[in-house]
């Protein structure tokens, strides 16, 4: 799989909704929209991601936090790997 067929996702996951943009290849410009948080909507999100998807969704990702990784797992019921990240070194945080 080459970098041009990879579809990206970053997501921003609150209490109450989850901002996502995907870029899908082929595309001009990121596909934007929010999604709540209940099981079923990211279960649909999940859905959503792979119908965008010209293959796998292949890089997921969103900002570790008090969300827990409920999404992580949800979407990966739904079949699309996400990753979760923190946006710098946790063992070098201020004191």
């Amino acid at each position: 799989m080459t970098t041009n067929s990879i579809t990206w996702v970053g997501m921003d996951a609150h209490k109450n909704s989850i901002k996502v943009a995907a870029w899908v290849p082929g595309e001009a410009e990121p596909v934007e929209w929010t999604e709540d948080t209940t099981v079923e909507a990211i279960r649909r999100l999940g859905r959503r991601l792979r119908r965008l998807a010209p293959g796998e969704v292949r890089a997921c990702y969103y900002e570790a936090g008090p969300t827990g990784y409920a999404l992580q797992r949800l979407l990966g019921i739904e079949g699309v790997i996400c990753e979760v990240v923190a946006p710098w070194p946790r063992e070098s945080d201020p004191q």
